[in-house]
């Protein structure tokens, strides 16, 4: 698929089907919407320029991804209204991918965040400019004094938070953040949206470890892995342990 800078692509809520035999590439000028995307090409499809979805991509056969300075955005509209990647029985390729995440406005309070990306950055966070963090190193500085830390995870073993002191931590799939969230320290005045880039995790995804002795009993803080919502009852039915 070529397309132009001048062209106007109207998706709707109509899905584009890759379904040829052999390799297809999306490529051209300018950044056009789609909605829904199934891919079931066994030679696989891949994104050379820069494109968005607002709504589902399904990749059944082949795989799907970004090549060069390809991109594909998954676009966070409202907090019900994103783009999210669905089944995938081929496979996410490419480190393109730019995950957007909605969080609504309100009085500042700590949040739980996961990524849906294997291995980005702490960083990828922090760099979004409305995105400020506390006590990591990063480009906002310091809220203090003494020095707050506004990112934290979950110690199993002790039940209690332990603070993240470096912008470079690398992000671990399942596992559940802590984060403060805030404009300036008494609200988030808008929304915010940012960004998780890289490959997006997709088939099976193995959790931290969940179980631990100590005053923990076992207790974590998990997150979806996922750049999709899950439902909990299915995988609390596949995961009787």
């Amino acid at each position: 698929m070529l397309f132009r800078s001048n062209g106007l692509l109207n998706a709707r809520d109509g899905t584009f089907n890759f379904n040829g035999s052999a390799a297809q590439t999306i490529s051209g000028s300018g950044t056009p919407t789609f909605a829904n995307m199934t891919i079931n090409n066994a030679a696989g499809v891949s994104v050379t320029s820069s494109i968005a979805s607002d709504n589902l991509i399904t990749v059944t056969t082949g795989s799907f991804g970004t090549s060069g300075t390809g991109s594909i955005r998954l676009a966070a509209n409202t907090a019900t209204d994103y783009g999210r990647i669905g089944p995938v029985t081929g496979t996410l390729t490419g480190n393109g991918w730019r995950v957007e995440s909605f969080v609504s406005p309100g009085p500042a309070n700590w949040t739980w965040l996961s990524t849906p990306i294997n291995g980005n950055l702490l960083s990828d966070w922090d760099n979004d400019t409305r995105f400020y963090m506390s006590g990591i190193g990063g480009n906002d500085g310091n809220a203090c004094c003494p020095v707050f830390y506004s990112v934290r995870t979950y110690n199993t073993s002790t039940n209690t938070y332990s603070n993240i002191t470096s912008k470079n931590h690398v992000l671990v799939k399942g596992r559940g953040y802590r984060v403060y969230m805030s404009d300036n320290m008494s609200a988030l005045n808008s929304p915010l949206i940012y960004n998780s880039i890289g490959t997006p995790n997709f088939l099976s995804v193995l959790s931290p470890t969940l179980t631990a002795g100590g005053t923990g009993n076992g207790w974590n803080l998990v997150g979806n892995p996922y750049a999709c919502p899950i439902s909990f009852a299915t995988l609390a039915s596949v995961n009787t342990n």
